[in-house]
């Protein structure tokens, strides 16, 4: 049944959204700027939709901010750009007879979660309780709906003042060469773009994704906000609620960070008590080393973090030198991940870094 959501609500499916993110997807602070927005405005509240709730002839679709996650942090940072990708994406199915009414996350995280909740709210478009990969993604070919034979097609990229561009890839499969495009683009705009794709009909949506997952993060959002006001282990709470299994926990002794490409690359080395411990991400966290450099857990799998003196999610735009923080692993969405090429669909990413060939799951 759909339920109401007010700013409390919003919050708490943002914070676990932003820790069940896995270092990518947006900081929480963003989301939390722009509920704050909202409400200034009397709008930080909506009604949420579960999938089976979806008229049967109509469509839901994505929409979320693609770049460098440095590159929103600044305050004045709009995200109009998305709302007006996703219109542009409702006139181009609407010249197919298509009906796209709802609105869904793309992916985790405190900004990219946020940004369906803000469609939903300026344009009166429906939210449904969905988020399309479970986790955030770095590319438009990982992730749950192209690894299921969903193309990113067409892909409606937007900039802040409103032009909109429509992908549309010689071969409609091709979702590396959307991507390509689409980061060319992202580039070109200082390194963030509005973007809607993936529209998708009740039948496939619950045939091939995750009905439920906004839900899943408010329970996590609510566990790690239990385990601050009780002072208590927010690893143990968040076990409550999630598969979870803590793979250490100390200070950041190092963090290596470089734009480039539209993404953001780094190196978190984290000092525990058994050793250091050092993760690689690409925007997410994509492998966890032990101390003696084996790797212990890749993706699809989620690393996620958080600060344990401020107990706040954390993605890797916000992790800092000297930090005191928990690094877990999230078993990835079974049995939707659990097919060949939900690992496959990152291979070459981890290859480009020099990273583990083969899953690992911790």
């Amino acid at each position: 049944m759909s339920r109401k959501l007010d700013k409390t609500g919003l919050l708490e499916i943002l914070c676990g959204a932003a820790y069940l993110a896995g270092g990518g997807g947006g900081s929480l602070f963003l989301g939390e700027r722009i509920l704050n927005n909202l409400e200034n405005m009397g709008a930080a509240a909506l009604e949420m939709f579960d999938v089976s709730e979806m008229e049967e002839d109509a469509y839901g679709a994505m929409a979320a901010c693609l770049g460098s996650p440095k590159s929103v942090t600044a305050p004045d940072v709009s995200f109009a750009d998305a709302v007006s990708a996703f219109m542009g994406l409702q006139s181009e199915l609407k010249r197919d007879g298509k009906n796209l009414k709802y609105v869904y996350s793309g992916e985790y995280g405190g900004l990219n979660t946020c940004v369906a909740m803000y469609i939903s709210i300026k344009s009166n478009t429906p939210l449904i309780d969905l988020d399309s990969n479970v986790r955030a993604v770095p590319e438009l070919n990982t992730g749950l709906p192209p690894i299921y034979g969903f193309p990113p097609y067409p892909v409606i990229l937007a900039n802040e003042v409103g032009d909109v561009c429509a992908v549309r890839t010689a071969n409609p499969n091709d979702s590396s060469s959307a991507e390509f495009i689409a980061r060319q683009l992202c580039m070109a705009f200082n390194m963030k773009i509005g973007f809607s794709t993936w529209a998708l009909s009740k039948d496939d949506i619950q045939k091939y994704l995750v009905p439920g997952t906004l839900t899943r993060a408010q329970k996590v959002g609510q566990a790690i906000k239990r385990a601050r006001t009780a002072k208590s282990c927010p690893i143990r709470a968040i076990a409550e609620e999630i598969e979870i299994r803590e793979i250490c926990r100390g200070q950041v002794e190092k963090l290596e960070l470089t734009s480039r490409d539209g993404f953001d690359f780094g190196i978190t080395t984290v000092c525990a008590e058994d050793g250091r411990y050092t993760v690689h991400f690409k925007n997410e966290n994509m492998v966890a080393y032990d101390p003696k450099a084996r790797p212990i857990v890749t993706v699809p799998e989620t690393i996620a973090m958080i600060d344990l003196d401020k107990y706040e999610p954390l993605t890797n735009a916000d992790v800092a030198e000297g930090m005191n923080i928990s690094v877990a692993a999230i078993p990835a969405q079974e049995p939707w991940w659990r097919i060949p090429e939900g690992f496959g669909c990152w291979k070459e990413i981890l290859e480009k870094m020099g990273a583990a060939p083969t899953p690992a799951r911790y």
